[in-house]
């Protein structure tokens, strides 16, 4: 629905609650996704991990953001 608002102009009104409920939704299950890394996952991987596995995982992470952020840059000058 993002996609065909931004090439097809404004959604209609049902089109627009069925959005909002779905990023809603989408934002719970984040929500709960960040929370288990916080509370679960983070602190085992802390005790488990060596400084070297953790610092490849680190650099690992950081290519996938730069990644998705050249995506995105991509994207945006495709629009202008």
């Amino acid at each position: 629905m993002g996609i065909q608002c931004l090439e097809h102009g404004p959604l209609s009104i049902s089109e627009t609650s069925r959005f909002r409920q779905a990023i809603s939704e989408l934002a719970n299950i984040y929500q709960e996704h960040i929370r288990v890394e916080d509370e679960v996952v983070f602190p085992a991987a802390d005790q488990m991990l060596s400084s070297d596995e953790k610092a490849a995982i680190a650099r690992e992470m950081a290519a996938r953001r730069t990644v998705l952020t050249d995506i995105s840059s991509c994207q945006d000058e495709h629009r202008s």
